[in-house]
């Protein structure tokens, strides 16, 4: 986690590209997948604590991550698309990763007391990317859609396993 914020903080100012989007996606998936359920029991690969006295909460992991993108780089403003089907492809995976991971984040915050300190900052985070993601894909009707297929894929995929 500090090498990728250490990586992330280098980059600041730079134009970035989609391989960067995709080494956070990759991170968000791994965080969500060895989370430790909200509710239910957890199974030997999910490790990652709901509370602990460490700050390594699976929740508060996801807001640095996205933190670092949205808050430290700006990740979209920086952002160099080729211009090719699997580069939008791509940024649109990410958007949806980034959208869900914040969101079960907010959820797994509101279920821990020792994370009601994180909660109002995970909520501004998980609507300012829900903000962006209206703004990219307002202007078509595909991405629109594939988004919506993407969240509903994640939430079948993860959702059960994170007991939300």
């Amino acid at each position: 986690m500090k090498a990728f914020e250490k990586r992330t903080k280098a980059l600041k100012g730079s134009p970035i590209t989609t391989a960067e989007l995709v080494r956070l996606r990759a991170l968000l998936q791994i965080v969500l997948a060895g989370a430790m359920p909200v509710a239910g029991q957890a199974k030997d690969h999910q490790v990652l604590p709901l509370e602990t006295k460490d700050s390594t909460e699976w929740p508060r992991l996801i807001g640095r991550l996205l933190r670092q993108h949205f808050g430290t780089m700006r990740a979209l403003q920086s952002l160099q698309v080729e211009d090719d089907e699997s580069e939008h492809t791509r940024v649109l995976d990410y958007l949806a990763t980034a959208k869900f991971a914040a969101q079960m984040a907010v959820r797994g915050a509101q279920a821990s007391r020792s994370l009601a300190p994180i909660q109002k900052a995970l909520g501004a985070l998980s609507a300012d990317l829900e903000t962006q993601m209206k703004a990219i894909a307002a202007a078509d009707e595909a991405d629109l859609a594939r988004l919506q297929e993407l969240d509903a894929k994640l939430a079948s995929q993860l959702g059960p396993a994170l007991g939300i």
